[in-house]
């Protein structure tokens, strides 16, 4: 065999040196020479099957094969080695798409290069599409040059097509993909960064006819709607249910075209973005027509990688949108909170953005802050024959109960008086609020009214809050030396500002005024740490200035995800990336040396390039993410190219087994180099890491090695190394995961975080923090809490917060504040190749590329190592209020929770305990309380609203035949009440001292929870093991502790049966098996039945472009027999 594969690695070595001593001959010859494969005279590659058949144990070729061939393929088939020689090539994708090619980097044309549409696509296209297909001149020059668009492009589409359902857009991807044939999905068309241009013609995709309500849960407080529907629409079906959904960007915007923005408007700074307000996606994602569904419809969910936060944002340049699950909110008039609006002028630009930012730093939850200049309103005024004193305006919106919405009113008006501000007015009224809200609803109109027949180029930065005032300041300068009208309209309560700069368009000198002035502005926001776009997104318009937001090496991670996806780079090409960026470093010999070269074979060569990506790229990818396994001494179904097994045949078994290979002792004295005392092999030091304490799942093998880096620089290169020597990483935080995250079933290299524990920045007035991803919450809060802030987020004591992130935690405070998803900022991450990639800037939104902090959070050290994170901060809460209630069945107190979700207040915690949990706790801690069903709230906020809220509730639980209910405002007796809920877990080990603990974690839309508790409950009684129910009852999360001898191996398999009854119970209910604690080792099993296989062979594809080596954390997260 050994004989064999090294005759077949030197048959295919001798084919790619012939074939490239063939190319270097002729790329120096005429660049209109024709090439193809047979004219360079290149013998055929050997084929697939005799390497796969003949050659499976190759290791040495398998590992050339994935380190040579994967960046290669990668890079020609996602354009990054381009097809064309007639633009600048330096900035040209695959499809030849320039940014104004020589000339300046103001140019607003999108040039592209045109490839005729083959008629044999437009004939199938008909046969799906039958009369809603077109190829009118007028309705494809609709589509192809959007009216807002301060961006063009040379050529519209050759076809526009309406599909009526999913089916049809999957055949329409797959026919294009086949025919090689660009693709790019429109909506409502009301972006302005050039996102629906068409610069190399080809298919457009209306999705206006997709417009339906697929299912409304009242209960659930979600709905699941088709993408051509406009967010206004929905909201007209939804307001007689007294529901509304929150976002509100400019009238026309569909629901689909939104989630590709990764759009927001004036409720972000109460409600969050589009990122923050969607559940799950269905989209037709790869050239291959898979329609994945990203996550179940629960609220919140730690299973696998966040592709609904990827494709949010991405701009259609991965998939097409064709469902989306949205998470709605209470008409305030339909609940027990009211709404009020305020306005409030003065006399600069400056004394408004402060009053904002200190509006933001009281530390209450206004919904809307908005700041118009003085330009503004005498727009405003000329067109609505208004009024209004023409200085800088703030208007603001609040919610909450009618007392505490006057009660928000007047501590900013207070605020607003401390900065000169005046005539300070505000109204309960309907019909006065609507006059009032629409000064700002038609800013932008009033604009275009002042001068009919101008244009507008339209700013979009973001910053942190501490720069907003400067910025504005600064701009303000700026636009008054202008010769052009120019407005400012900020979402100023997240940073996020726009300036309407209005110019004539038959004036080139005018429109390149407008350019300049956005530039300054833009560059202005990312020395100041922010964003280019907190929420246009990016489209041809920004791609110029992502390089210096981001750094190239996230932009190249981008790269690899988009290759992997979209191999032949049909998906809306030339959007989002900048087009001269490569996947990788692509520092191998075997490529062709100079970019006008490449140009001149490549223009002609479309046939050889599309068989390198269509045959070498699948199998690259799949070689390097273990597809194809390399072990044939375990089950193959359930290998991967670690040969790790989840029990052979047993899929109940919890021994996570592996194929170990010694670490080189080359790489030891590496290692010990880079760490010098902080390396060991100790055995109990390496024990101690392999065989965690609280998890049920174990591993036959240790690390081999442990290392503690001090630094990121050694963290780079420490990973560098292992994939150098393809020796597995196995990341290591606070050691308290409990789904065998930490496992090292291959032996390796365990990377310990614990010494990199610093606070490397605190910024109070952003209320943010950057740290280390050692230093644990607990920790945090202690060094936070003399500053007036706390991270919100409290899992068990001592995670990390790089774990945290690893594993996409939550807590008890999730109903309020959210995931971890929703409280990191940004990360800094080492790939698998030892780049460091910045995912994000500083700014609180951003809709500026892939959104890969949120691909990270949850990804389980299987993408990369976090080696730093920015953290949202919140204020300690002025006062709060915790309550407990007892219920005679735990479903009342489910009830309870539910009809509390359902009242419009923002409880800050509604935790259920079950009697057993009880009876436990009162054991351990020598308690006499009533052992039944109890809940345990926490409301915050002024003092009188935490009363009211406590009152509210109160009365909520007395309908529902809750009892005894107590709450407390003192500091002690608040923190004993707490302490009931805190200790569980240990309470339950006092209960059965010597036994451990299978801790299930289903989470499942709130109408269901009720359900799936009380038929938990049953089963769980019937059972001879101790088990308690333990639920963070507000967002439909439960947890049940499963107590069971470790010595005694039918109690184990008693346990696994019940979690697996109950996750099983909960994915019938359309939940998830991991709501918190993640996927690690245990939870694989059920994630095809969750998500489907066409999402885990994405998360794959993800996988392999990012660690084609797949030495980060393998055999973890995504199930091993999964192959694409």
């Amino acid at each position: 065999m050994a004989s064999s594969s090294s005759s077949w690695f030197s048959s295919l070595r001798s084919y790619s040196k012939c074939l490239y001593n063939s190319l270097k001959l002729n790329l120096r010859s005429s660049a209109s020479h024709t090439f193809t494969r047979s004219s360079l005279n290149v013998p055929p590659p050997p084929t697939i099957n005799d390497f796969h058949f003949r050659y499976r144990n190759s290791s040495p070729f398998s590992l050339w094969w994935s380190s040579s061939l994967l960046p290669l393929a990668l890079a020609f088939s996602a354009g990054s080695l381009s097809l064309t020689s007639d633009s600048n090539p330096s900035f040209c994708d695959s499809r030849g798409v320039t940014l104004g090619g020589k000339g300046s980097s103001t140019d607003y044309v999108v040039k592209g290069s045109h490839k005729e549409v083959p008629e044999e696509l437009i004939a199938e296209l008909k046969a799906i599409c039958q009369d809603n297909v077109t190829m009118d001149y007028d309705e494809r020059y609709t589509h192809g040059k959007p009216q807002h668009s301060f961006h063009k492009a040379v050529n519209i589409p050759d076809v526009v097509v309406f599909p009526s359902c999913e089916e049809e857009v999957s055949k329409i991807v797959m026919l294009c993909d086949k025919h090689k044939v660009p693709i790019v999905p429109y909506g409502g068309a009301t972006s302005i960064e050039g996102h629906t241009l068409s610069p190399n013609g080809g298919v457009c995709i209306d999705m206006s006819l997709m417009k339906k309500v697929k299912a409304l849960h009242v209960e659930d407080m979600d709905v699941v709607v088709e993408p051509g529907i406009g967010w206004m629409e929905l909201n007209e079906y939804l307001e007689p249910y007294g529901l509304f959904f929150p976002l509100d960007p400019g009238p026309g915007a569909s629901i689909g075209g939104m989630c590709a923005t990764r759009c927001s408007g004036s409720l972000a700074v109460r409600y969050g973005t589009m990122r923050d307000n969607v559940i799950n996606l269905k989209v037709v994602v790869l050239a291959n027509g898979d329609v994945v569904k990203t996550a179940s419809r629960a609220r919140k969910s730690a299973a696998g990688y966040d592709l609904t936060r990827l494709l949010i944002g991405s701009e259609g340049t991965l998939g097409v949108i064709t469902e989306v699950t949205l998470r709605l909110q209470k008409i305030p008039q339909h609940s027990v909170v009211a709404t009020l609006v305020a306005m409030c002028n003065f006399p600069s630009i400056k004394d408004a953005a402060d009053v904002a930012i200190a509006t933001m730093h009281s530390g209450i939850q206004v919904s809307r802050v908005e700041l118009m200049d003085e330009v503004q309103i005498k727009a405003i005024n000329l067109a609505n024959g208004k009024n209004l004193p023409e200085t800088p305006t703030l208007m603001f919106e609040f919610i909450g109960t009618e007392a505490y919405a006057l009660e928000q009113a007047k501590i900013v008006q207070k605020i607003a008086s401390k900065h000169n501000g005046s005539d300070f007015v505000f109204t309960e009224d309907p019909k006065a609020k609507k006059e009032l809200w629409k000064i700002r609803k038609e800013a932008l109109w009033a604009c275009f009214a002042m001068v009919p027949s101008y244009e507008a180029m339209i700013t979009d930065v973001c910053v942190p809050l501490s720069h907003l005032a400067e910025l504005i300041s600064e701009s303000k300068k700026e636009l008054a030396a202008s010769s052009l009208i120019c407005t400012v309209v900020a979402h100023a309560g997240d940073g996020n500002f726009h300036t309407l700069i209005l110019f004539d368009p038959e004036k080139e000198e005018q429109r390149q005024e407008a350019e300049r002035l956005n530039h300054l502005m833009v560059n202005a926001a990312l020395a100041r740490e922010g964003t280019c776009t907190g929420e246009h997104g990016v489209g041809t318009g920004k791609m110029k200035y992502l390089e210096k937001e981001l750094g190239v090496e996230a932009l190249r991670t981008m790269k690899r995800i988009k290759a992997a996806l979209d191999p032949n780079n049909i998906m809306n090409p030339g959007k989002l990336i900048p087009p001269h960026i490569l996947p990788s470093r692509c520092s191998f010999n075997a490529r062709p040396p100079l970019p006008p070269a490449i140009n001149a074979f490549n223009r002609n060569t479309s046939s050889f390039s599309s068989w390198w990506s269509s045959s070498l790229l699948p199998l690259a990818l799949a070689f390097s993410a273990g597809s194809l396994s390399l072990a044939s001494d375990s089950n193959s179904s359930l290998c991967d190219a670690r040969g790790v097994s989840l029990g052979g045949k047993d899929s109940t078994d919890y021994v996570v087994k592996g194929l170990y290979k010694k670490v080189p002792e080359e790489l030891i004295h590496e290692l010990k180099a880079i760490c010098q005392d902080n390396m060991t092999m100790d055995y109990d030091e390496r024990y101690s890491h392999g065989k965690p304490q609280h998890s049920f799942h174990k591993a036959i093998n240790i690390p081999d090695v442990v290392v503690s880096p001090s630094s990121e620089e050694e963290v780079s290169k420490i990973v560098n190394l292992c994939d150098k020597h393809k020796v597995p990483i196995v990341p290591y935080g606070g050691g308290t995961s409990v789904e065998g995250h930490t496992l090292s079933p291959n032996g390796g290299v365990c990377i310990d975080m614990s010494l990199m524990k610093k606070v490397k920045a605190l910024h109070v007035e952003d209320m943010d923090v950057v740290v280390e991803p050692g230093i644990g919450w607990m920790e945090l809060n202690e060094y936070l809490e003399p500053y007036g802030l706390f991270f919100p987020l409290d899992p068990g004591p001592g995670a990390t917060i790089g774990g945290m992130c690893a594993t996409r935690c939550s807590g008890s405070l999730a109903v309020r504040y959210g995931t971890m998803r929703d409280n990191v900022i940004s990360l800094k991450v080492v790939l698998a190749n030892g780049d460091v990639v910045k995912t994000a800037s500083r700014a609180r939104k951003s809709a500026a590329g892939y959104d890969l902090t949120r691909l990270l959070i949850g990804s389980e050290g299987t993408l990369g190592v976090i080696t730093e994170v920015t953290l949202r901060l919140q204020k300690l809460p002025q006062h709060s209020v915790v309550a407990m209630c007892n219920f005679p069945t735990i479903k009342d107190a489910a009830g309870v929770a539910i009809a509390t979700m359902h009242s419009g207040i923002q409880v800050s915690r509604v935790e259920l305990l079950d009697e057993v949990q009880i009876k436990a706790i009162n054991i351990a801690n020598g308690k006499n309380l009533p052992e039944t069903p109890t809940l345990l709230f926490e409301f915050i906020g002024t003092e009188a609203y935490a009363r009211e809220q406590t009152q509210i509730v109160q009365k909520i639980a007395s309908k529902h035949n809750g009892s005894d209910f107590v709450f407390a405002e003192d500091p002690k007796a608040k923190k004993e009440l707490w302490k009931i809920r805190k200790e569980a877990l240990w309470a339950c080990f006092a209960m059965v001292p010597n036994s451990e603990a299978m801790a299930t974690d289903v989470c499942v839309p709130l109408s269901h929870l009720a359900e799936l508790i009380s038929e938990s409950k049953k089963v769980l009684a019937a059972s001879s093991l101790t088990c308690t129910v333990i639920a963070h009852a507000g967002d439909g999360n439960f947890h049940t502790v499963i107590l069971f001898d470790p010595e005694k191996e039918d109690q184990r398999q008693e346990a696994e049966r019940l979690n697996h009854l109950m996750v099983n119970a909960a994915l019938a209910m359309e939940g998830t098996c991991t709501g918190e604690h993640g996927v690690g080792t245990g939870k694989m099993k059920y994630l095809e039945k969750e998500l489907g296989v066409e999402a885990l062979r994405t998360m794959k594809r993800i996988k392999a472009a990012l660690d084609p080596n797949n030495i980060m954390n393998p055999g973890k997260l995504i199930p091993p027999h999964i192959c694409f």
